[in-house]
Order: C-alpha cells, then structure tokens, then sequence
C-alpha cells in the first residue's frame, strides 16, 4: 500500500471523531457532552477496525508461480487483533484533546 493511501486512512481516523463530537456541540449539558463523546468514540473504533480490515485486504500479496498464480495475506492476523482491542485509544485520545482544548478555551475566555 502507497505512502498516500495510509495517510489518507489515519487522517481521516483522526478527523472523524473530532469532526463528530465537535460540530453542533453547544458544550452546555455535561451528559449530552458525554454521550457526544462516546458516540464519537465508538464510531471512531468501528472506522479504526474496518481500517485495519481495508489495509490487510489491500496488502495482500499475490505471487506469480510457474504453476499458477498464490494468494497469501501477509502477517498472522496480529494487526486486526489489535485494532480491535487497542482501537478505541486514538478516538478516546482525540475527544479528550478536543474536550481539554475547548473547556480551557471557555475557562481563559470567562476570566
């Protein structure tokens, strides 16, 4: 997979929790703030997962035999093995880092 394809792939991993839990969000309602923030970061582990799927089908190589073409996946299955458990840490990273920023935007802003 191309330098251009990955970087694609982990910027928008990277924008679409914060684009979900910061657009229209008044940050007013604490629980209306939480429930944002987990459905962005659940949503941001589903994109992470199927990622990680997308790029180990993309990275399938095929060799090209004297008897016929062979089809082989590289690696064991360790990188979607982790993207599923460990893939809920950069949207977590990402709202947190949204949510930190704006609540001492709003605190600077009040002095």
């Amino acid at each position: 997979m191309n330098g251009l394809a990955a970087s694609v792939i982990w910027l928008t991993a990277i924008c679409l929790p914060y684009l979900l839990f910061v657009v229209r969000n008044d940050f007013t309602q604490t629980g209306v703030i939480v429930v944002r923030a987990l459905f962005a970061i659940g949503l941001g582990w589903i994109y992470v997962v199927a990622a990680a799927v997308a790029v180990n089908a993309l990275t399938t190589v095929e060799l090209s035999l004297a008897a016929g073409a062979v089809t082989f996946a590289e690696g064991d299955g360790a990188k979607l093995s982790f993207s599923v458990v460990f893939g809920w840490t950069l949207p977590l990273c990402v709202v947190a880092i949204a949510w930190g920023s704006h609540a001492w935007k709003a605190r600077r802003k009040s002095r």
